[in-house]
């Protein structure tokens, strides 16, 4: 909690110590995703997830063409253990390139109506050990690597709202189609073991190719804190 009220009252102070400016032909904005600091602070019970992956984003815009070129990214990292020898990493990179055009609402709503190339890729990484030992070794070690790869392209949508001429809130909507396509390795070791200390080792191994294509919706969950300079 200490974090969070620490890191909005930097956020403010920014705000309050940059001088009020006409910002000529061309503007920089940076976005960070923040649904968990609100729900942090807020303490709305149970958050709606959020499967927007871009956690930063970028733009530039020609403010006398009212244009924005903008480029997101986000990365995740998950990693698991059990007690019975289970290990799994999971990580993600997800960017995408967009074209906007800027629309003035009047009372500082902000509309702009694009669209984004998108890329990704995943890796999972799982090892597990099952050891049998009755008196006779019997193990056996699997090592699992998938590696996934998405692309495509689509439209979306973003509103805003500024507070300040350098600080504003906003959300966005999308609607992607993907092409997504993944390898799978997987390798299993065997040790078994006669009693009289001699040991054979088995080892199999695994591959697999799968492709798919999908359309994805993401609704106006994700917030946006967003500076401009």
């Amino acid at each position: 909690m200490l974090k969070s009220i620490t890191f909005f009252g930097l956020c403010f102070l920014f705000i309050s110590n940059v001088k009020a400016q006409d910002h000529g032909k061309y503007s920089h904005f940076i976005g960070i995703q923040a649904n968990p600091l609100f729900h942090q602070i807020l303490s709305f019970g149970n958050p709606d997830p959020v499967s927007n992956p871009y956690l930063l984003r970028y733009s530039f815009r020609e403010n006398e063409k009212d244009v924005e070129y903008s480029f997101g990214i986000g990365y995740s990292l998950n990693t698991e253990k059990d007690k019975d020898g289970l290990e799994s990493i999971n990580n993600s990179i997800d960017t995408r390139l967009g074209w906007f055009k800027v629309i003035d609402l009047g009372n500082r709503l902000e509309l702009s109506l694009g669209g984004d190339l998108i890329f990704g890729t995943q890796n999972i990484r799982t090892f597990n050990i099952q050891a049998f030992n009755f008196g006779i070794l019997d193990s056996t070690i699997t090592k699992s690597t998938t590696s996934n790869i998405n692309y495509g392209l689509g439209p979306r949508i973003k509103m805003s709202y500024s507070f300040t001429k350098n600080f504003s809130i906003g959300t966005e909507a999308n609607y992607y189609f993907r092409i997504l396509k993944n390898k799978t390795n997987v390798l299993t070791t065997n040790y078994q073991g006669d009693g009289f200390g001699n040991i054979t080792t088995t080892t199999n191994t695994t591959n697999a190719e799968n492709s798919a294509k999908e359309f994805q919706i993401d609704l106006p969950i994700a917030l946006f804190l967003v500076f401009r300079f």
